[in-house]
């Protein structure tokens, strides 16, 4: 004979109405992966709503420490590809990427690693505000404690869309992605000039 273990502390009739309400609930919802796709600082709204879309590349990239790897020209370069999803979560179309997610990283053996979702995320103000960044978190398990996470950073450029560029993987597992446009601009006027680096 199975031993079963009752969780439900509710009378079955009770479990059963809660369950029917809870799939009503989600029924109306909208989809789980769908992300908002504009935000609102100081009265002035990025709407990203025209670049919501799903982007794949290949990136040579080289490790400069363990587990940080960089967008660069030495000879150890290892190949990634890159699925990018602005403002949601979707699945892939590599088949080890077994789970919706709005970044992922494919290795030249075909290990996939999800660097976030659209499910939980947050828009933040640029550094010297010039336009915002997407938060993307809960991607895969580094171990118990920790996950991949990402962020995609849309600079103000001068043309509606520059496709995206993997620029570095922070010590704690945390990718940062780059993603020129006019619609991260406070103004149509021109760009802000680049900060001369000292």
């Amino acid at each position: 004979r199975v031993q079963t273990l009752d969780l439900f502390i509710f009378p079955p009739t009770l479990n059963t109405m809660l369950t029917l309400a809870l799939l009503a609930l989600l029924a109306a919802a909208p989809a789980a992966s769908a992300a908002r796709c504009s935000a609102t600082f100081a009265g002035h709204t990025y709407d990203l709503s025209p670049i919501a879309l799903g982007f794949t590349w290949v990136q040579k990239l080289y490790d400069v420490t363990n587990n940080n790897l960089y967008a660069g020209s030495p000879d150890d370069q290892v190949a990634y590809t890159f699925e990018l999803m602005v403002c949601g979560s979707y699945p892939s179309k590599f088949s080890n990427c077994s789970r919706d997610s709005a970044i992922n990283r494919i290795d030249s053996k075909g290990n996939c690693l999800s660097l976030g979702s659209a499910n939980l995320s947050q828009f933040s103000l640029n550094p010297y505000d010039d336009g915002v960044y997407l938060s993307y978190y809960a991607g895969t398990d580094v171990n118990h404690i920790q996950k991949y996470s990402s962020r995609i950073y849309f600079v103000c450029g001068t043309t509606q869309l520059v496709p995206p560029t993997f620029e570095h993987e922070k010590s704690f597992y945390q990718s940062h992605f780059l993603i020129q446009t006019s619609l991260a601009c406070k103004t149509a006027s021109a760009p802000r000039p680049a900060i001369p680096e000292y």
